[in-house]
This record gives C-alpha cells, sequence and structure tokens, in this order.
C-alpha cells in the first residue's frame, strides 16, 4: 500500500527538524540551552517520521500533545514576549513545522491510510 502524499510529506517536515535541530546544535551551540534536550528532539522527531512511514498511527496523537505541552507552557510563563524571547529560531521553526506536520498527518487521506493499516494489523 502507497503512502498518501500528506503522509509523506509530514514525515519530511518531521525529518526536517531533526536535520534542523541538529545543525543548529552543530553551527549554533552557544543557543542551545540543553544539550540533552537537543538530543532528545533530534531522536524524537527523527524516531517519529520513521514510526509514521511504518504506519504507527499513534504517533499523531503524541506529536499533537507536545505542541499542546509547548503551548501551555508559553502561555503558562509570566510574560508572552519573554517566554517566546528565550527561544531560538530553531525552535519557534520547529514548533511550527510540526504543527504544519500534524495537520497533514490528520487531514482525511492520512486518517484512512493509518485505519486501513491498523486493520491490516489485526488480521
Amino acid at each position: 500500500m502507497q503512502l498518501p502524499r500528506p503522509l509523506l510529506i509530514g514525515a519530511s517536515l518531521l525529518e526536517f527538524n531533526a536535520l534542523l535541530l541538529l545543525t543548529w546544535w552543530l553551527v549554533f551551540p552557544e543557543d542551545v540551552s540543553s544539550n540533552g534536550a537537543q538530543v532528545f528532539f533530534i531522536m524524537l522527531w527523527f524516531s517519529a517520521a520513521w514510526g509514521l512511514i511504518l504506519g504507527e498511527g499513534w504517533i499523531r496523537i503524541g506529536i499533537a500533545c507536545l505542541i499542546v505541552a509547548f503551548v501551555w507552557g508559553i502561555v503558562n510563563q509570566p510574560s508572552f514576549d519573554e517566554a517566546l524571547a528565550k527561544l531560538n529560531f530553531a525552535e519557534v521553526l520547529s514548533k511550527l513545522v510540526a504543527l504544519v506536520a500534524v495537520l497533514l498527518l490528520y487531514l482525511p487521506t492520512s486518517h484512512r491510510w493509518f485505519k486501513s493499516r491498523a486493520a491490516i494489523e489485526l488480521e
């Protein structure tokens, strides 16, 4: 069964996220506040992309939860402007790319593909 285009683009965006964060870390290491978190998110985006290609639909929910947690953390800061100012360009771009990716993963075409994959696994 062929991957639908929105799913392929969404997975590619998550791979782009991993490469973006890795590149930013190597080029601007002083901008990274936590090396451990940087490694975690590089690995997370890369493995999420591959998990999606393999048909793991639960990853969509996980990405959506990460975005909600990020927004929740920003909203709960004493100052919205200060909270955004603490983020480097790669972090902001990474969150926006993840948002676009998760939207693509919830399109009807992607949803049907994940549903059909789940049905095949149950057989």
